[in-house]
């Protein structure tokens, strides 16, 4: 595949190796999906958490491809070992690392590496995740500290990280202008973790709320001030393709994986599944979908180790993961029968992480609103 390198097949096949021998309990089980400080610790040892941060401290620099492509391995077998990966190499670790102080790298990194301190990213919250403009979290300045106040919800990892980056708003500043981030401790008083969120899908990203009533840390703690708007976005634009729509294509890719070998083993009517044409070509479009999200992914992750940061391309290759994924595990749920509805098989696990993940880190729907301003504004400026 022309966006993925030889040097990028040796990770994958890496990865692919270290999910089936150290996270799959028992193997090629696709049921029971728990976070487990065992898997981090695997993830830890194979030398895949913050394996995408600088070498300066002691990351790999992994280019983004490596990135989508540990993720897709990892959630093929376990969506908990994804969201694992993907904080300990995402939006809070990146961060911390990209604009965190020299202290905050001496009493972060080395736990973010090692698996100790788990991070989480808190920019959700109850009045609507993906409306940043109106976010209510306040950062007040107070000598030489900050007082935030304020909730978020839906966070992944939440329910086990040590460490939050929380995006607020400062001093009352409306609109973008007044939006920067905050490095937070699990143990600050006046921050207060809620119990795990009960969902349908997902149940291993170790979501929760998280509350704040006057919690205050040090000016220090700022990593990106009030006006910083631009630079989470581009954070953010960037992260979204290394974690979101690669999770999405682990789980198609393990429900492909599972129809194929269905249709091969089960007969009915004196021949095999795998004979009916109907099934075939359904599989065959099954093929189709999810090699198509798996090119879009590709190059916009290739496209960010160049330089090339695109909210455009980031939107298209979240929806096409997202919704092929949600087809896909449709599809080998069906194409079980009975016995894909039951949870001892493991694929309706697989359709019910695969539903949250077109909701999570901006639905579909933004995304969609994304990619038309873009599109449209492109349009508008050539035309002029």
């Amino acid at each position: 595949m022309a966006f993925v390198s030889a040097d990028n097949e040796e990770v994958r096949s890496l990865a692919r190796s270290v999910a089936e021998s150290r996270l799959a309990d028992p193997p090629g089980a696709l049921t029971d999906d728990a976070f487990s400080p065992e898997k981090v610790q695997a993830l830890a040892k194979a030398g895949f958490l913050g394996m995408g941060l600088p070498k300066s401290l002691g990351g790999a620099d992994a280019s983004a491809v490596d990135l989508v492509l540990v993720t897709e391995e990892l959630a093929r077998i376990s969506t908990s070992a994804a969201f694992v990966f993907s904080a300990q190499n995402g939006l809070a670790a990146k961060a911390i690392a990209s604009h965190g102080t020299q202290a905050m790298h001496d009493k972060y990194i080395p736990g973010i590496l090692d698996g100790s301190v788990l991070t989480a990213w808190a920019m959700s919250e109850p009045g609507g995740g993906s409306d940043v403009a109106h976010m209510r979290t306040a950062a007040r300045t107070v000598g030489d500290e900050v007082a935030l106040t304020g909730e978020k919800t839906w966070i992944s990892m939440a329910e086990h990280a040590g460490v939050f980056v929380v995006i607020a708003r400062f001093d009352g500043i409306e609109g973008m202008t007044g939006l920067g981030a905050v490095v937070v401790d699990r143990n600050t008083p006046g921050l207060d973790v809620g119990p795990h969120i009960e969902t349908m899908g997902i149940n291993g990203s170790g979501m929760a709320s998280v509350f704040m009533d006057d919690c205050r840390v040090s000016a220090e703690n700022i990593i990106i001030p009030a006006g910083g708007y631009k630079t989470l976005l581009n954070i953010m634009s960037g992260e979204r393709i290394v974690s979101n729509p690669p999770i999405s294509l682990g789980i198609a890719g393990a429900a492909f994986d599972a129809a194929t070998a269905h249709l091969l083993a089960r007969e009915a009517f004196g021949q095999p599944l795998a004979d009916f044409q109907g099934l075939r070509w359904r599989l065959a479009d099954l093929a189709v979908d999810l090699e198509a999200a798996r090119l879009l992914v590709y190059r916009a992750a290739h496209n960010v180790d160049r330089g090339n940061i695109s909210i455009a391309e980031a939107a298209m290759a979240k929806i096409a993961a997202n919704e092929a994924a949600i087809r896909i595990t449709d599809a080998a749920l069906q194409m079980h029968g009975a016995s894909g509805y039951t949870k001892e098989v493991g694929i309706e696990r697989l359709a019910r992480d695969a539903r949250g993940m077109a909701i999570g880190d901006g639905t579909v729907e933004i995304q969609r609103n994304l990619l038309a301003t873009t599109l449209l504004r492109s349009r508008s400026s050539a035309t002029r």
